[in-house]
């Protein structure tokens, strides 16, 4: 009798052990922190302003509706009109989309639905980009688009099925169907 009950008392304490290393791993996993989970925030006519780490004006954005998630995947933006400035407080690009997304770390910024970007607005030659989706990145300073994107300089009209543009080198990289149209201003 008194082995059948250490034998009970043994098969208790694995059982017992089993779960708590079970709880113990979901404890200690890490967060999934790209995937929304819930709106703990919504804010309704938004002119909001986002600075670097650095103390500098980052970002600023007008927005119909702004959302911070509960496990800190970032900031969603509904309808943003989109200004992004540099370390000397110039403008270096602006845009407009339906939707938005901001990385938690603000490093990535996700355009999507009927981007419109204009680079260097305030330049004698700013560039006009159209695409459905563009991502900037802030720490390569590039802005890009894996769809179908349309770019207008002065006399000069480009398509492509992607690109990306460096902001620091004023340098527009096309690839996969380039098209090129020149029309003269008279």
């Amino acid at each position: 009798m008194k082995q059948w009950a250490i034998m009970a008392l043994l098969a208790v304490l694995t059982a017992g052990s089993f779960w708590l290393l079970k709880d113990l791993q979901k404890t200690l996993a890490p967060a999934d922190t790209q995937t929304p989970t819930r709106a703990i925030a919504v804010a309704y006519a938004v002119n909001g302003r986002y600075y670097h780490a650095d103390n500098y004006l980052q970002y600023a954005m007008d927005s119909e509706t702004v959302t911070e998630f509960s496990n800190q995947a970032g900031t969603r933006l509904q309808n943003p009109a989109v200004r992004v400035f540099n370390q000397q407080q110039q403008l270096v690009w602006q845009g407009e989309a339906a939707t938005a997304e901001l990385s938690a770390d603000k490093n990535h910024l996700t355009l999507d639905g009927g981007v419109t970007l204009v680079e260097s607005p305030e330049s004698e030659r700013p560039i006009y980009a159209r695409s459905q989706t563009m991502v900037y990145n802030a720490q390569t300073r590039r802005v890009s688009s894996d769809s179908l994107v349309t770019l207008n300089s002065g006399s000069l009209q480009q398509t492509a099925g992607a690109f990306w543009l460096d902001l620091a080198t004023r340098t527009v990289h096309f690839y996969r169907g380039v098209n090129a149209k020149y029309d003269p201003k008279p």
